[in-house]
């Protein structure tokens, strides 16, 4: 029996290592996979915030219009089998109150669930990108100023100058 303990120490050796490196193999994989994962997330997220704002700067009945539309709704769609479902959520939300809703920007009321609605998107990317922020719901919602500046110029005719946000509360001139 004690000279078989030279040739099974080696052969444990060997299968101890062998198994580990299938285990740390099967966890690196794993890794990966949750990597390209949120990398998908957040392009799917950029592209979907990216063509709602393309799709609200157009102008109505354009052909510009018409591209946005489509790139918002594959965008909107491409969610679905990708997004998280805080962000999913958040997604449904906005898009049922901005797309379907047909609100009245010029209506403050509906500019604030539009704020509100905009905010909850972008604090469920943060979550999902696992940033940890003391940002509170007011301190994200005071920093839109794309939204608001679009609506007041483009109301008033003014569109060039749509991103000039000196109009705005987040402004460092009207502090």
């Amino acid at each position: 029996m004690s000279a078989l303990v030279p040739v099974f120490v080696p052969i444990l050796a060997a299968v101890i290592t062998a198994v580990f490196g299938i285990i740390s193999y099967l966890y690196q994989k794993r890794t990966d996979r949750k990597v390209e994962l949120k990398k998908q997330q957040r392009e799917a997220y950029e592209c979907y915030m990216q063509s709602y704002q393309n799709w609200a700067y157009a102008k109505e009945g354009s052909d510009e219009d018409e591209k946005a539309q489509d790139t918002y709704r594959r965008a909107y769609f491409n969610l679905f089998p990708l997004a998280s479902d805080r962000f999913l959520r958040a997604a449904m939300a906005f898009h049922a109150y901005a797309w379907e809703g047909h609100p009245d920007y010029a209506k403050k009321e509906d500019q604030e669930d539009f704020d509100k609605l905009w905010t909850d998107l972008i604090i469920a990317m943060r979550h999902d990108a696992n940033v940890r922020s003391r940002l509170t719901k007011g301190d994200i919602q005071d920093h839109l100023p794309w939204f608001r500046t679009y609506w007041i110029y483009h109301e008033s005719g003014q569109e060039e100058n749509v991103n000039d946000t000196s109009a705005t509360s987040s402004s460092s001139a009207t502090k």
